[in-house]
């Protein structure tokens, strides 16, 4: 019996702790690492017009390029000025080649165009996430001179960061 006043004790202190209330913080973290891929990239093709007097992918059976765009968190699209090879063509006479090229984004990515063709380096800045294609044409002028038979080639890099 002596031990019936600690029972009682403990009792008690139990009863008590449970009617105090408790409390502690629930944290939600996270990390957001940008991210930009471009996968799956299909060139595009040229085809001279009928007069002989541009090279472009928006002729005939010329096909244009496509990328697609995988983004989390905000980005930015570049595309640098476009350059021209002719070294496929032995026959070729350079009368100032003028190349350029421009853009177009699908679905949540419509509004990133350049407007018409470029012949600078452009950057365009994108939705925090978004998975699209862009679509890319490019076209050559040569001033007076026609092109001659043989291998022709425009170039652009497309960075995504």
């Amino acid at each position: 019996m002596r031990n019936l006043p600690i029972c009682a004790a403990l009792l008690s202190a139990t009863i008590f702790m449970s009617a105090s209330a408790s409390a502690t913080n629930i944290d939600f973290t996270g990390t957001l690492d940008n991210v930009c891929t471009l996968t799956v990239p299909v060139n595009g093709t040229l085809q001279i017009n009928a007069d002989g007097s541009e090279l472009n992918s928006e002729i005939g059976v010329a096909d244009s390029a496509e990328v697609l765009v995988a983004s989390i968190g905000k980005s930015s699209l570049e595309f640098s000025a476009p350059t021209f090879d002719a070294s496929g063509a032995a026959g070729f006479e350079a009368d100032n080649p003028v190349t350029a090229i421009k853009y177009d984004g699908d679905g949540l990515l419509g509004a990133v165009s350049s407007n018409g063709y470029t012949s600078v380096t452009t950057s365009v800045e994108i939705p925090n996430i978004i998975a699209t294609k862009i679509t890319i044409d490019a076209k050559v002028t040569n001033g007076t001179k026609s092109f001659a038979d043989g291998t022709y080639k425009v170039s652009t890099v497309l960075t995504c960061s």
